[in-house]
């Protein structure tokens, strides 16, 4: 059984993915809806549940590609491909995602979304190349966009956190 889970290990995870995304999709019809309009609260649960069902589908049939042929996990001339979650950057980006989780209904999407985008950022970013103040104006103007294309034209209110509240 070890055997074929290394060897599948690639399409087993396809497998457990597509599962969870097409939960997603099952679930998300249960959503309660408060305003009858084409973009509402069923739409982007449903919308990342078919993107993710459809990057689960290509990952199981590559691994399944993959594990029928004995091929290792590895990239070009042998080189081993390390697992995101396991390098410094990874397990920053997974910290980082998580206070963004806890902090969005605390300080509100606008500010949390700048915050994490420029941390963010900063992790990705090589040392070398690191310019912090391009990074704030990147982090800054994108994060106002995605709040105005919600705001403004999908008519849906984003988390505006309990301190934003406050002012």
């Amino acid at each position: 059984m070890a055997g074929f889970c290394g060897r599948f290990k690639e399409a087993l995870l396809g497998l457990f993915f597509l599962v969870f995304f097409a939960l997603v999709i099952v679930f998300s019809k249960d959503i309660k809806v408060l305003i009858i309009s084409s973009v509402d609260a069923k739409f982007w649960p449903r919308i990342v549940g078919i993107f993710g069902c459809i990057v689960s589908l290509v990952h199981l049939i590559q691994g399944l590609i993959s594990g029928m042929d004995g091929r290792k996990a590895q990239a070009a001339e042998g080189v081993e491909i390390t697992v995101a979650s396991s390098s410094p950057e990874g397990k920053m980006t997974l910290g980082l995602i998580f206070l963004f989780v806890l902090g969005i209904n605390i300080i509100g999407f606008l500010p949390m979304a700048i915050i994490y985008l420029f941390l963010q950022l900063a992790v990705l970013k090589p040392k070398e190349e690191r310019n912090y103040v391009k990074i704030a104006a990147v982090a800054v103007i994108f994060s106002t966009i995605v709040w105005a294309a919600f705001r403004y034209g999908f008519n849906m209110m984003l988390p505006s956190g309990v301190l934003w509240r406050l002012f």
